[in-house]
């Protein structure tokens, strides 16, 4: 893609924010975005560390398959489109880790990340995507936490909220796993 088109494309996602939040918000949430997606590849480097080290099988095959979706360029939204192009591939390393977080599978000192403004920006991630990207990614997350369900008998997925922010009892959780996690330390 010419250095050029890269403008035009990355307006599609300026466009999509702008349709849902008032023109002053639109930089806060493009800033907010922006870290969500800049965060999706060390998160799944964290991840991948963290299966490698306690030998998951199960893990690792999550791991490669998130690693084929990222570098897949042309997935449900193709990487073609700018940083649009991106959210979906961060939407689902992120959930997919979220998910993992929460269970108690993954501690959450393996990774550096702001969570709280991950999950504030998750639900602008969510509402930008078209319904059917999003449901196919809910598919996607289940199979693979199912992979990891049938290798960890005692983990139960949780499925009530299609993404991360999931409403202020999903993100109270997490955070109080989050800091439980860290005080284990």
């Amino acid at each position: 893609m010419a250095e050029g088109d890269y403008g035009l494309v990355r307006d599609e996602l300026a466009g999509r924010i702008a349709a849902l939040v008032p023109e002053a918000a639109t930089g806060y949430w493009a800033a907010r975005i922006d870290y969500y997606i800049d965060c999706a590849g060390p998160v799944l480097a964290s991840m991948q560390a963290y299966v490698m080290s306690v030998g998951s099988a199960a893990g690792c095959e999550v791991v490669n398959y998130l690693r084929v979706y990222l570098d897949n360029a042309d997935d449900l939204i193709p990487d073609s489109r700018g940083r649009y192009g991106l959210v979906d591939d961060a939407w689902l390393i992120l959930n997919t880790c979220w998910r993992l977080l929460e269970g108690g599978l993954i501690p959450a000192h393996m990774f550096s990340v702001d969570w709280q403004e991950l999950i504030e920006a998750d639900q602008m991630v969510t509402a930008v995507m078209p319904p059917q990207v999003l449901s196919a990614l809910q598919q996607y997350l289940l199979r693979m936490l199912m992979i990891i369900a049938a290798e960890v008998q005692a983990y139960d997925p949780q499925f009530g909220s299609d993404s991360m922010s999931g409403g202020a009892s999903y993100a109270d959780r997490w955070y109080e796993a989050g800091c439980e996690s860290i005080q284990n330390l």
